[in-house]
């Protein structure tokens, strides 16, 4: 491929040159900048591209906090817009399409209004030399605001670097030069403070990252789950208490049995012993339940049943 104007130095295009690359080498198609929207489409080194194109999202479920089996997919047209919805990564196929001349490299990146959003892509991607084709670019909205940008609208800046001079480039004949160098719009001088860049971001409303959110969201609930645990230790501890206080009972309920038919039967030596052991058993059961209880809970009151 010859380059069609070797006069041009290796250097950051300005806006003649890249838009007299444009006309010659086909570089950008579609092209959205015509004579009445320079202002829109074009800054000193740089041209923009459009909100156009195919995207497709992975969203969670929110029942059951995992991804959905099929992604939620779309082409954007005249009357649609494209959503970043709060804390997604959204990715859109450009639809406009590239091709590189071998001695260009292009440089992208967002509309400064959807950076001031809070909206990440990949800072300063290359798009070699020789690329032909679309770009398929990631979309992160890590904020806890839902954006959207109308078809159409500027998305994505390019800017174009001639690379170092090569001699089988320059072998044909020049090409008229017949474009004009575009100024910076005057209308964005007017943003001079960071009031004025956000209110133009997101018209007045605040932008914060979602993440400080999430953790105390994820904080609140692990602390609700510690007083749910609290709560189910004292419950537990009460009806420890209550079982050693119930049994303690039994056994004095059972003693004073075992004395009335000690007193009250004909004596007999059988029986006599059955019933002590049987009072031993039950003096064994009670110290158990009441050490456990001491270790699960040392700070408490142990019961009449366990007091020495």
């Amino acid at each position: 491929m010859v380059d069609p104007h070797p006069d041009i130095e290796p250097a950051l295009l300005n806006s003649a040159d890249l838009l007299d690359y444009v006309a010659v080498a086909g570089m950008l198609y579609p092209v959205s900048i015509k004579a009445d929207n320079t202002k829109q489409w074009l800054k000193p080194a740089s041209c923009a591209l459009a909100c156009a194109g195919d995207w497709v999202r992975y969203d969670l479920d929110r029942t059951t906090l995992e991804l959905k089996p099929e992604p939620a997919r779309g082409r954007l047209g005249p009357e649609s817009r494209l959503r970043l919805l709060a804390n997604s990564i959204t990715f859109l196929y450009l639809e406009t399409a590239f091709r590189i001349p071998v001695y260009l490299a292009a440089r992208f990146n967002l509309a400064i209004r959807e950076i001031h959003r809070g909206i990440l892509v990949g800072t300063g991607p290359l798009v070699d030399p020789g690329f032909d084709g679309r770009l398929f670019i990631p979309l992160h909205n890590l904020t806890v605001n839902d954006y959207s940008i109308k078809y159409g609208e500027p998305l994505v800046w390019v800017e174009f670097t001639k690379l170092s001079r090569n001699r089988e480039l320059e072998r044909g004949s020049p090409q008229p030069r017949v474009a004009s160098f575009f100024d910076f719009p005057e209308y964005k001088r007017e943003r001079q403070s960071i009031e004025a860049y956000l209110d133009h971001a997101n018209e007045g409303n605040p932008i914060a990252s979602s993440i400080p959110r999430d953790v105390a969201i994820a904080t609140a609930k692990v602390d609700e789950n510690t007083r749910i645990v609290a709560r189910t230790r004292t419950f537990s501890i009460a009806g420890a208490l209550a079982i050693v206080a119930l049994m303690a009972t039994l056994f004095a309920a059972t003693v004073g049995a075992f004395v009335y038919t000690l007193t009250y039967t004909d004596g007999r030596v059988a029986d006599q012993k059955s019933l002590t052991n049987s009072v031993g058993r039950l003096q064994t059961d009670l110290k158990a339940i009441c050490v456990e209880l001491k270790l699960r809970s040392p700070r408490a009151n142990p019961p009449a049943g366990c007091k020495t």
